[in-house]
């Protein structure tokens, strides 16, 4: 059922994929790792809502990285949902973007503190059923602290002693669920 056709309510769903730092002082300290992305959001009309999200993301350690520990951070995220309801071949598609702010704390790693962040994205809802549909999805976050330590051995950074926000990449596959 295409956006036009519903009525306002509420959305869920979880995305699941791969994280990717891409800050240059934050891929010294971390490699790829997983993301899971669960959220909640409210439809206020056919095309306009919005969405909160918690982001898990956990990166591995880089072979330059003193301590060899995983780095683990949550996100609370929330803003505008954007979506774009289309029919592809019969089936019912909805292209869809994000735009967050919130907080993120570290749990561990190299991201111990909670510092204020963002996230943007998007992506496109295969509708299944009426209510279920598979998406692809991603993002692009930043965590405006800096990553610890700050100076390790052997690599260059800039002055700055936090050494600028981290970056990362999340991008993946999800189910969503549309109570409307």
């Amino acid at each position: 059922v295409l956006a036009d056709e519903r009525d306002p309510g509420v959305i869920a769903g979880i995305d699941l994929g791969v994280s990717v730092p891409t800050s240059k002082h934050y891929k010294h300290r971390t490699d790829i790792g997983g993301a899971a992305l669960p959220y909640v959001g409210y439809m206020l009309s056919d095309y306009i809502g919005i969405q909160g999200n918690l982001l898990a993301a956990f990166q591995s350690p880089d072979s330059r990285t003193p301590s060899q520990q995983w780095t683990s951070t949550i996100g609370y995220l929330a803003g505008p949902r954007i979506e774009y309801p289309f029919e592809q071949y019969g089936a019912p598609i909805h292209l869809y973007g994000v735009a967050q702010g919130g907080g993120f704390t570290g749990l561990s790693g190299t991201l111990t503190q909670t510092d204020p962040g963002m996230s943007f994205g998007g992506g496109l809802d295969w509708y299944l059923t009426d209510n279920a549909a598979l998406s692809i999805f991603g993002r692009w976050n930043r965590i405006v602290g800096g990553a610890r330590p700050n100076r390790i051995p052997g690599t260059v950074f800039n002055s700055d002693p936090n050494e600028g926000p981290v970056d990362f990449v999340t991008t993946g596959i999800g189910f969503k669920y549309d109570f409307r």
